[in-house]
């Protein structure tokens, strides 16, 4: 077990296995017309994948540039799946600023 984490085949499980959901996830989320929804997941898989690409950096030892990349795109699809999931509320009748301040 301590080589499969060591040598980061451990990483590549997870990877595939985010790959898989997001396919399934994408499939169905597409099939019934919800892209704003399809966008955000996507972005918090990347998100995800990125965090998991530095793991398998450290992990490799193959440089902190190469782990500060990583995570600087994981930061990055997490802005863009909060901002997606901010106009997902909005369209679906959440809480704006205005009904806010109203009530």
């Amino acid at each position: 077990m301590e080589e499969f984490i060591r040598s980061g085949r451990i990483a590549d499980v997870i990877l595939i296995a985010i790959a898989v959901e997001t396919l399934l996830a994408g499939v169905y989320l597409w099939r019934r017309g919800q892209t704003l929804a399809l966008a955000a997941f996507v972005a918090s898989a990347l998100a995800g994948g990125s965090i998991v690409l530095a793991l398998r950096a450290a992990l490799l030892q193959s440089g902190w540039l190469f782990v500060a990349i990583c995570l600087a795109a994981a930061l990055l699809a997490h802005l863009a799946d909060l901002a997606l999931r901010l106009l997902l509320s909005r369209q679906a009748g959440g809480v704006s600023s205005k009904k806010a301040v109203k009530s």
